[in-house]
């Protein structure tokens, strides 16, 4: 149901922004910022690019923690530990150090966005997810199998 939801919200902001925009969307750096700097109702609601930059900041500062919450875990159980809490600064550390490494400055991200992620955004977003869709399949069939043998 959540991401029949997210679908929704996704298809709709872009929606919006195309609409209000046109042509122009593929021009602009944030086409929703653009977007949203013409909503004005009844001459006292306007501007409110402050509210949709509070829901990006909140919806990206979710995003990160949950990211970063996966990642201490999914690493404290490769490692086979039983806490995962030592391994948060460390992660942190070399997640900052990392970020600033990778990316400077705006300049070397569009660099970034433009070519680097355009080449390695399909992999990491559709063939990964859909590899571990396959494994968890066979996974799921595997242990059906031994459950079967075992009622036998």
């Amino acid at each position: 149901m959540s991401v029949l939801l997210l679908l929704v919200i996704v298809v709709s902001t872009n929606l919006v922004s195309l609409l209000v925009l046109g042509s122009a969307t593929g021009s602009v750096r944030t086409p929703l910022m653009t977007a949203v700097q013409y909503i004005s109702i009844a001459e006292f609601l306007s501007h409110l690019e402050a509210t949709v930059m509070a829901i990006w900041i909140a919806g990206a500062f979710i995003k990160m923690y949950v990211f970063y919450y996966m990642l201490a875990l999914g690493t404290a159980q490769w490692f086979n530990l039983s806490n995962y809490r030592p391994l948060v600064f460390p992660i942190a550390f070399l997640s900052v150090v990392l970020a600033i490494w990778q990316v400077p400055d705006t300049s070397a991200f569009s660099v970034y966005s433009q070519t680097i992620n355009s080449a390695v955004g399909p992999v990491l977003f559709i063939v990964l997810p859909l590899f571990l869709l396959l494994i968890a399949f066979l996974r799921k069939n595997k242990k059906q199998e031994k459950q079967v043998e075992q009622q036998q």
